[in-house]
């Protein structure tokens, strides 16, 4: 649906967590909103906004945005919108703790190339462990705090580096808040230029590196896929999925005003078969009901079953990251399904086992400093420099963190994992690591640090300026 602007108290409207895509009780995740912070954001710079409604929003607003370090410890808090590579393999460690030989003389089968294997009754649906925001039992013991604490530190490091209008693509802005979701910030025009939401720019359209997401076709919304861009279709929605964006938060181009919800409709008449739909499958899971059913633009009838199915049909190895992401859409859709107490029948029975296949298999080829293969899932490897182990530990370290049971969180093989990821940047934090690999590296800590530790989204930035206040008072 479209709907041209006539007024803009939409500023006034924040960006508002959404589905709680990691809620074991279902409840949503709420986070504070400036409004006077959202209508500056979201209306300076922005290409295509017209200079009237900016006057008009700073009426509304007040004075400037404030050029101090929301991360400082003697400024006030200030919250963002949140209403709106070859060396030869070592010899690996398995979980059952036999050490085994060098990756290639001893087969390991992935779970898509076996056959033959019956498909097993559906499961009774396990209790559920424990709140979204409670500290699981194990996060109370020493270690475990120690460990709270370095992921903190690293989420504070990293938080701190904004990316910047001129520099950074589309492609490069939306990875920078897979990670800290609504409370990411970007630098307009230069590294040190003022600060403005992430995700309020990108879905304002705004251009960076010169390239914008979004364009018009006869009125209708659109979305650009290749370099700089989308990697693949249904992505920058997947990207507002994981942020847990609100379906109703607003979108702009070419002075027209849509929503999330017209992109989710876009993302759903543009499912077709024999593609990749990796990224649809997280995004569209995230917004609609698990028995949701639609039509595509060719009058072809779809569902979350058939879009599993399509899904289950390509192989693991040789998709993007090493498969890790074709993993958490199939893990995203089961997990979604079981908050929702949907029925574990044909597709869904057979993702959910997929899934638990490959936990088994991930693990079978985890080295023993806690890295995951340098092979992907392709077999073991322990090879590479830091770059390609933030690359594959860091995206495998993501799909576990999130689609594991949460109770399984405190596995020592887990826990070794993310002491591995957690130490790797912040030993390297001067390293100019990529974009994409820091940004999954950096969420697979902010699951962990959510799930195992309770902390919240969306109240990052307030949190560092307590933690720097509380420092600077000792």
């Amino acid at each position: 649906m479209i709907r041209t602007v006539f007024s803009i108290s939409v500023f006034g409207v924040g960006l508002v967590v959404g589905n709680d895509w990691l809620s074991e009780s279902g409840s949503s995740v709420l986070a504070a909103a400036s409004v006077k912070q959202v209508n500056e954001e979201l209306v300076s710079n922005v290409t295509g906004d017209d200079e009237a409604a900016k006057a008009s929003v700073r009426k509304v607003s007040g004075s400037e945005d404030s050029a101090g370090d929301p991360l400082s410890a003697t400024d006030e808090e200030k919250p963002g919108p949140t209403s709106l590579d070859k060396s030869t393999p070592k010899t690996a460690q398995v979980p059952s703790g036999k050490a085994v030989a060098p990756e290639g003389s001893r087969k390991v089968v992935p779970p898509d190339e076996k056959s033959g294997e019956a498909v097993p009754k559906a499961k009774s649906k396990k209790k559920k462990s424990g709140g979204a925001n409670s500290p699981l039992s194990v996060a109370r013991s020493p270690k475990m705090r120690q460990l709270r604490n370095k992921i903190e530190n690293v989420l504070e490091i990293y938080y701190r580096r904004h990316l910047n209008s001129k520099e950074h693509c589309p492609w490069a802005i939306m990875h920078s808040f897979i990670a800290y979701g609504v409370d990411t910030q970007v630098r307009l025009h230069r590294p040190g230029g003022r600060r403005m939401n992430a995700i309020g720019l990108l879905c304002y359209n705004g251009r960076t590196a010169g390239q914008q997401i979004f364009y018009l076709s006869d009125g209708q919304l659109r979305t650009k896929t290749g370099p700089g861009v989308q990697g693949h279709e249904g992505q920058f929605l997947a990207m507002l999925a994981q942020s847990r964006v609100q379906s109703d938060y607003p979108l702009r181009v070419g002075g027209v005003e849509f929503s999330v919800s017209d992109l989710i409709e876009y993302e759903k008449t543009t499912c077709y078969a024999g593609t990749e739909l990796t990224f649809k499958l997280i995004a569209l899971v995230h917004y609609l009901p698990t028995d949701c059913q639609w039509t595509n633009d060719r009058g072809e009838n779809w569902d979350f079953q058939r879009l599993v199915q399509e899904e289950l049909a390509q192989p693991v190895r040789g998709a993007a990251c090493g498969g890790t992401h074709r993993l958490m859409g199939l893990s995203y859709a089961v997990r979604t399904r079981e908050n929702q107490d949907g029925e574990f029948i044909g597709e869904w029975q057979r993702a959910k086992q997929f899934v638990e296949e490959y936990h088994k298999y991930a693990f079978s080829l985890q080295n023993r400093d806690g890295s995951f293969s340098s092979n992907w899932f392709k077999g073991r490897g322990n090879w590479g420099d830091v770059h390609r182990k933030i690359e594959t530990t860091g995206h495998t370290l993501e799909w576990l963190v999130y689609s594991l049971p949460r109770e399984r969180l405190g596995d020592s093989r887990v826990v070794k994992s993310v002491d591995y990821l957690a130490s790797l940047l912040k030993n390297n934090r001067y390293v100019d690591f990529k974009v994409g690999p820091r940004g999954h590296g950096l969420h697979a800590l902010a699951l962990y640090e959510h799930r195992v530790f309770g902390k919240p989204f969306g109240q990052r930035r307030q949190r560092f300026a307590r933690r720097n206040r509380r420092a600077a008072k000792k």
